[in-house]
């Protein structure tokens, strides 16, 4: 599903589990020197609510601006980009610029946002254009954030996840004024976006990835260990290149992508706000993020060159896009022989441990998704189903490729929010085909009330197992998950799939 794993790519970085783990738990102080230490500040608790964040953020704004070029040298133009600061219930926006905050009348909020106010769900950024400027509007989703926090078992701070929205924006403008602009970079070859991780989970690479990366957090707090460290961190590395050559070309892609944005966002906020950490805490269930956290991760490679005076060579060698920042970091760092991982055990259990708890089969968050597809080959489910759109924007907890044979063509969102060709959803796991685009979404059948029913002669539709031998029109649906259907009354065609579940095939204007 090539157009929903692009978007999937650009959006979420604000209230997915990638970005905001800094939110969710209390900070160390990051022993790596700030850009400008006579830019620091003291950063005060900011209070909890939404005037309170518009207003450090103007503040904040203004103060960071200058040290865009002084973190990387590449033309950023926060002139041009402009903070959009949206209220949670979407009733309020101010613009955010060196003049400060600015409430904006309803009548000159962005027509790119007014046509399409779903595209800004919960959990994202929208990029638009407003009276001219090229424009981030970022949603205030303080209660996703903090329900995020405590599934993830951590407390939810409030300072730091104001801070965290000013990580975005810069981390945005970097994207689209760096890796974009007129000096594009290269990307690596036979990469098309995030690659989404196997179903059940594959333990072996998250955990290969977690410990090269523990080594590296074991660097930036203990210079002492740095020589064992690089060397355990190079280890990891090239077992992960070697077992899981498949996957390296993305996850490469993903670590340039977002490491040098992640890199660049928090150290434009960090170089005048120093308690504010230039990485994400890395521990507890922290452990067990959702696949390719280490890609933002992996701006602590880019901290520990910059710390070991390489900043030129660094930040200048990902234009071509050839190599990872871990990659150029222990570029020179040979691959340890003999190298005895039972010396990791420790680290490997408390991993493995984590892992359980969140991809379980009992974990509560992977556990309906388990179940869902026991459900799926009982033959008992009935599903809407319909294309992605151009722009579709998608939040999920996991993106899954189902391996068994029988499955081996479907992949799965989990609890994702996504706007689809004909229905909006919230909070609902289903299944995706890519060689069709199809999104086939469970409903509770009870609720769907169906007419005017036609078969279609001489030969039934087919889709990949699913045989399409009717018409009907769509006039309610009402699952007991959140969804939405769009443009009523919609011509559908209904069928069977090879498990015997019910399929009411939803066609496209």
């Amino acid at each position: 599903m090539k157009k929903l794993q692009t978007k999937r790519l650009m959006s979420v970085l604000i209230c997915g589990l990638a970005l905001l783990l800094s939110s969710c738990t209390d900070q160390q102080d990051s022993p790596v020197p700030p850009a400008n230490e006579d830019q620091q500040e003291e950063l005060l608790q900011v209070a909890d609510d939404f005037e309170s964040r518009a207003d450090f953020l103007a503040a904040a704004y203004k103060k960071t601006k200058p040290q865009t070029t002084k973190v990387w040298d590449a033309t950023v133009d926060p002139d041009d980009f402009v903070l959009l600061f949206v209220r949670e219930d979407q009733k309020k926006i101010y613009l955010i610029d060196d003049n400060g905050k600015q409430e904006i009348p309803e009548s000159d909020w962005p027509t790119d946002y007014t046509e399409q106010p779903g595209e800004l769900v919960r959990g994202s950024f929208l990029l638009v254009k407003f009276k001219g400027r090229n424009s981030c509007m970022i949603l205030d989703c303080r209660q996703d954030t903090e329900n995020k926090c405590k599934m993830m078992g951590k407390a939810f701070n409030p300072t730091m996840y104001t801070c965290d929205l000013l990580t975005l924006f810069y981390h945005e403008s970097f994207h689209r004024y760096v890796q974009d602009g007129k000096n594009r970079w290269t990307n690596p070859k036979n990469t098309s976006g995030q690659a989404p991780q196997v179903f059940p989970v594959d333990y072996n690479s998250r955990v290969y990835r977690k410990l090269m990366v523990l080594s590296l957090v074991n660097v930036l707090y203990d210079a002492n260990r740095k020589t064992e460290s690089y060397s355990r961190a190079k280890y990891w590395l090239n077992k992960f290149n070697t077992e899981y050559a498949s996957e390296l070309e993305r996850a490469k892609f993903t670590d340039i992508h977002e490491g040098t944005a992640e890199y660049f966002g928090r150290n434009v906020v960090h170089s005048v706000y120093h308690q504010y950490p230039v990485i994400q805490d890395y521990d507890g269930t922290n452990l067990a993020s959702p696949l390719r956290t280490e890609a933002y991760m992996l701006s602590i490679a880019i901290d520990l060159a910059v710390r070991d005076g390489r900043k030129d060579e660094v930040l200048k060698s990902f234009v071509n896009g050839l190599q990872s920042p871990v990659e150029i970091l222990l570029k020179d760092i040979p691959v340890p022989t003999n190298y005895q991982e039972s010396a990791d055990d420790a680290d490997r259990n408390r991993i493995v441990a984590e892992l359980d708890k969140l991809y379980g089969p009992e974990s509560n968050i992977m556990k309906p998704l388990f179940d869902f597809i026991a459900t799926h080959r009982s033959g008992k489910s009935t599903y809407l189903v319909t294309k992605t759109r151009n722009n579709a924007m998608i939040q999920d907890l996991g993106h899954y490729i189902l391996t068994d044979n029988d499955l081996k063509d479907y992949q799965a969102s989990l609890q994702a929010i996504v706007l689809l060709e004909n229905i909006a959803l919230e909070g609902c796991t289903f299944l995706e085909h890519p060689a069709t685009d199809c999104v086939f979404v469970p409903v509770d059948a009870n609720n769907l009330t169906l007419t005017n029913i036609k078969t279609v002669e001489p030969t039934p539709h087919k889709i990949e197992g699913v045989t399409i031998n009717g018409t009907a029109t769509l006039s309610d649906c009402t699952p007991s998950e959140t969804v939405t259907v769009q443009n009523l009354p919609i011509d559908v065609k209904i069928g069977k799939d090879s498990f015997g579940n019910t399929i009411y095939f939803l066609q496209n204007n």
